[in-house]
């Protein structure tokens, strides 16, 4: 079993969504949610087209 965060963003043209699957051992107040948000602002800035 897991349990999944996720971070998605839009405009006029794009839908965009950034998941982590975590085992469902680690309870959610044990993950980084700091270093996933992070992580999906990187791949935005990396997929984003400027001006779109």
């Amino acid at each position: 079993m897991t349990w999944e965060p996720d971070c998605s963003w839009s405009n006029g043209s794009t839908l965009a969504r950034v998941a982590q699957t975590v085992d469902c051992k680690k309870p959610p107040a044990e993950f980084d949610l700091e270093a996933f948000a992070a992580k999906a602002t990187r791949i935005r800035n990396e997929v984003r087209v400027p001006g779109s």
